[in-house]
């Protein structure tokens, strides 16, 4: 259980939590083996086809999770409006502020209907500052590159 307080480097205040992370991480994922905020552990019986499921499984997760964040990240700015106090109570883990915000802007400025699984957010993020259709148009053009 990680039960450290103060601020740390950043300048996030970490206070006691009630749940380890080894635990918040399994809870989330399920993935066969042993599974920590740091690693995984695969079983030595783990078959091949297995291990390429769980691997595009993680693959896809990896791009989803900026999508995710952004998207949590705005609706708890029309909801609830205190995130930047929780942020630095050490709610949300190791995540920047400014890393949220970039998230959230992202998805706020481009429209569940122009996101494209096959592209990078970074892509997304690249276009976010255009109007909807030149958005449109160059998320279509990475598309056919």
């Amino acid at each position: 259980m990680v039960a450290n307080r103060g601020i740390d480097a950043l300048g996030v205040a970490r206070g006691p939590r009630t749940v380890s992370r080894q635990n918040e991480v399994a809870r989330v994922i399920s993935l066969p083996g042993r599974l920590t905020p740091v690693s995984w552990q695969l079983p030595n019986d783990l078959s091949y086809e297995d291990w390429l499921h769980y691997g595009k499984m993680l693959t896809q997760m990896q791009g989803a999770i900026q999508w995710a964040l952004g998207d949590w990240w705005v609706h708890g700015e029309h909801k609830y409006g205190k995130r930047v106090k929780a942020l630095r109570d050490g709610a949300f883990g190791t995540y920047a502020i400014q890393t949220l915000k970039n998230f959230g802007w992202v998805a706020k400025h481009v429209e569940t209907s122009r996101r494209r699984d096959v592209l990078t957010f970074g892509h997304h993020e690249a276009v976010a500052a255009l109007p909807a259709a030149q958005q449109k148009h160059w998320l279509e053009r990475s598309l056919s590159s």
